[in-house]
């Protein structure tokens, strides 16, 4: 197409067309082994200056990393400020995770905090990832189940510093305290004045145990005085049900994330549903959504965590 003697290629699609002309090709290559110093990602390219038969010209870039220096992990376990090594139950803890690289703190990375007592840091043996702060340090606030456990930090290879892993820290938790089921009370009465028969009948949800103890008939027109007391009798086993004290959202849930949102080491749970999100904090303690609700101009698909951080549940 071009009249040099060589075949061409005509491309055509769709009514537009593209000309490939065929040319001689010349390949050469030179290779050179590069060790970039600095720490960091390094964008580098091929430039070829040119000679007398061709222009100069240059490749598109390719990321290199510099050479990794060492790293050291250290890692401490406090409780309010104060260093432990046993704790009693339902006892939030933190662990703080220290990476430095020489005398230096490294700044840039993340650190897994593991349960020491697995071989591999993976699954639900990884308690938590978290991300290096200014000062060298990650932090995890949580708290721990009864029984023993054994914790370390490891720091993650990326491209500003090679692997490292503390030395494991011990923690006994004590045991849990004893379960406390709901309960409620009612009252009945038989006979006439001067001579009533009251009942009291105690209903209690959740435990196999039966309710023990008295109950006492109280006044509560004239300063609460004391009519009467007796002795609970045998129970009767049952089914029965019970309120649920977590909060039912409005419309159809979406959405939800999982955060430690007011920083008590005890997950929260925030839900989006329609153009409404609520929060609700750890313990199963939950407010109805009407009142935990916070209006955004459209239904939204991410939720900022810091947008739970002022609602106290």
């Amino acid at each position: 197409m071009n009249g040099d003697g060589r075949t061409d290629l005509l491309v055509g699609i769709n009514g537009d067309g593209q000309v490939y002309l065929t040319q001689p090709s010349e390949t050469a290559t030179a290779t050179a082994n590069v060790a970039p110093v600095a720490v960091g990602s390094h964008l580098v390219d091929a430039s070829y200056a040119g000679d007398n038969h061709y222009n100069s010209s240059t490749s598109a870039t390719i990321p290199l990393w510099g050479q990794l220096p060492a790293t050291s992990t250290s890692l401490t376990l406090t409780s309010q400020g104060t260093a432990v090594t046993s704790v009693p139950s339902a006892t939030a803890v933190t662990l703080t995770a220290k990476v430095l690289v020489g005398a230096n703190a490294m700044t840039n990375g993340q650190v897994n905090f593991c349960d020491a007592s697995a071989s591999t840091c993976s699954d639900i043996h990884l308690l938590m990832t978290a991300q290096l702060t200014s000062a060298g340090t990650a932090t995890y606030t949580f708290v721990p189940s009864p029984g023993t456990h054994s914790y370390k930090a490891e720091f993650v290879q990326d491209g500003f510093g090679l692997a490292s892993s503390s030395a494991a820290l011990s923690l006994s938790v004590g045991p849990a305290p004893s379960v406390v089921y709901s309960d409620a009370v009612t009252i009945s009465n038989g006979g006439d004045p001067g001579n009533y028969s009251l009942t009291g009948t105690v209903v209690g949800f959740g435990g196999s145990a039966a309710p023990t103890g008295t109950i006492s008939f109280v006044d509560t027109s004239f300063g609460n005085t004391s009519l009467a007391s007796a002795a609970l009798g045998a129970a009767t086993p049952g089914l029965g049900l019970l309120t649920s004290s977590i909060a039912v959202s409005s419309g159809s849930p979406y959405s939800q994330v999982v955060g430690d949102f007011n920083g008590d080491g005890i997950p929260d749970l925030a839900m989006i549903s329609g153009d409404q999100y609520s929060c609700s904090r750890g313990r199963l303690r939950f407010r109805s959504s009407s009142a935990t609700a916070m209006e955004v101009s459209e239904p939204a698909r991410r939720l900022p965590r810091a947008d739970c951080s002022s609602i106290r549940c």
